[in-house]
């Protein structure tokens, strides 16, 4: 089993749902940095066969890692 299948819901997952309407956008956004922020981070945790197979080098995973979250 790869390490991506043993993943849950991950920490950064914001509801906007809960949000007040004139709030919604800003929670929205912030979820999507956030879940940014944890994608790139999950980046360095592949080895470099499972990179590969998406076409990274360690290289760009950590190019990729090393981005500001709001990016």
């Amino acid at each position: 089993m790869s390490e991506l299948s043993k993943t849950h819901t991950h920490p950064a997952h914001i509801d906007a749902s809960g949000c007040a309407s004139s709030q919604r956008g800003l929670c929205f956004r912030l979820s999507a940095a956030l879940q940014r922020w944890y994608q790139r981070r999950r980046l360095l945790r592949l080895d470099e066969r499972m990179l590969r197979d998406i076409g990274l080098s360690r290289c760009d995973a950590e190019r990729e890692a090393a981005k500001r979250w709001r990016k």
